[in-house]
């Protein structure tokens, strides 16, 4: 993460030393600091766990171990079971049937419900296209940290 903040060659572990040597980052990948979007952004239904913007956050200006330390202890806590997982992506599938998300047709949403289900709610990452159209840069950290 730092290498996208800062395109340097930092550690966001102390002491850990990546065998593999140091990973260049491609042209193009350093994050530009951009206050147009939201800082952060709820993903939990109780606000506890939300998306931090880095683009959003680098305009800040704020260091960035303050940003690696709140990511790494955020990564140390439990967040639920799959249970309450399955409660929250219901949620989310009942408010796009209810047009609360304009860009995500409700069939959408009950064919990609249907294969995480099927498929006991994996770890996933984003398609190529989201990618590719969105971009996304952010981590996800909790609510208790004050990192704006």
């Amino acid at each position: 993460m730092l290498e996208l903040l800062s395109g340097g060659r930092r550690h966001a572990v102390p002491g850990v030393v990546s065998t593999a040597g140091p990973r260049p980052v491609p042209a193009g990948k350093v994050l530009q600091p951009d206050a147009s979007q939201p800082l952060l952004e709820d993903i939990r239904p109780d606000s506890a766990l939300q998306r931090i913007y880095l683009q959003t956050w680098l305009a800040t200006g704020k260091d960035p171990d303050e940003l690696v330390a709140a990511c790494l202890e955020t990564g140390r806590r439990t967040w639920g079971t799959v249970e309450a997982l399955r409660q929250t992506w219901h949620w989310f599938v009942e408010r796009a049937a209810q047009g609360s998300f304009p860009s995500i047709a409700h069939d959408d949403a009950q064919a990609f419900d249907t294969l995480l289900r099927e498929h006991d709610y994996p770890a996933a990452h984003h398609s190529a296209g989201y990618v590719a159209l969105y971009k996304p840069a952010y981590r996800l950290i909790s609510r208790t940290f004050d990192v704006g």
